[in-house]
């Protein structure tokens, strides 16, 4: 996947604020950060156990979660390695990790 689609992806997601920490782009919502972009094209994504684990068994070649931020959720894919289809799951899960009821309800409305 390509670094600009990865981006448009999250330029999807309803009220993202790109920031950026550590040299790393990062997307925010409601001030929290739920996904991450290296300069080295390796994403970053704050999931649930249950949404990490899924994912790892999916594509385990692809995401990782190591140490002490892997076991709190954060999970990370090269870009190189990842489907938009992927892409799009892990983005969406991260976000409605960090979304409000009425983000949440909105987002289902939308869909």
């Amino acid at each position: 996947m390509e670094r600009q689609t990865f981006t448009d992806l999250v330029a999807n997601l309803p009220e993202v604020e790109p920031g950026g920490h550590m040299g790393a782009l990062d997307f925010r919502l409601r001030k929290k950060i739920f996904a991450t972009l290296t300069q080295e094209d390796v994403a970053g994504f704050k999931l649930t156990p249950e949404t990490q684990a899924i994912l790892m068994s999916k594509a385990a070649y692809t995401y990782k979660a190591n140490g002490g931020w892997g076991e709190r959720g954060w999970t990370k894919a090269p870009l190189a390695d990842l489907t938009q289809e992927d892409a799009e799951l892990a983005l969406r899960e991260a976000w409605r990790g960090c979304a409000s009821k009425r983000q949440l309800a909105a987002l289902d409305a939308a869909s």
